[in-house]
């Protein structure tokens, strides 16, 4: 049982990570604030519910995201970069919510943000695992991580600041020295 509870606050330090580097980075709240809005109104506004599904299918929504689970926004942005962003606009248009379309540039702020986090949401599904031991994870996903953003540094154009502030984090909570 102790084994399950480290794995489970490895999960958790993973949560914190995320947490941390999501609040060094301000370029992406406007974006994840248009998600959540356009996610609410899927759920609350039959209008845009009935258009969107006739333009992307009845199972195609966008889910919550839930404050205390990173991983939740990260499959609501995956959700919404899954529809095409020119429909996407054209539905919100003509149910009266063009306000929450993406411009191109917060649809490639949200393809980078996929990019940078979807190693973290392997990681916490491979280390949260009720009946497989996952212990002999932890390690190699701490390193893969850092060298996961190691090299997307010189690569990111919107998000830097999320990937130092992940790496400090990472460094930080884990305490190693990981070079």
């Amino acid at each position: 049982m102790a084994k399950k509870q480290c794995l489970q606050c490895f999960a958790h330090t993973l949560q914190l990570v995320v947490g941390d580097g999501l609040k060094e980075t301000k370029a992406a709240c406007p974006s994840l604030s248009k998600l959540s809005k356009l996610s609410s109104l899927l759920h609350t506004s039959t209008t845009l519910k009935d258009i969107f599904d006739g333009e992307f299918g009845e199972h195609r929504g966008i889910p919550a995201a839930v404050s205390t689970r990173w991983n939740s926004t990260l499959r609501q942005v995956k959700a919404v970069l899954h529809c095409d962003q020119q429909k996407l606009c054209a539905v919100l248009e003509k149910a009266g919510h063009k306000e929450l379309s993406f411009t191109p540039r917060e649809w490639n702020l949200l393809k980078e943000l996929v990019d940078i986090l979807k190693p973290f949401g392997e990681a916490t599904d491979l280390t949260q695992g009720e009946k497989v031991i996952t212990i002999s994870a932890v390690v190699p996903s701490v390193l893969s991580l850092n060298h996961h953003l190691e090299k997307l540094k010189p690569q990111v154009r919107f998000l830097s600041g999320l990937v130092r502030g992940l790496q400090a984090s990472l460094k930080k909570k884990i305490s190693w020295d990981l070079h």
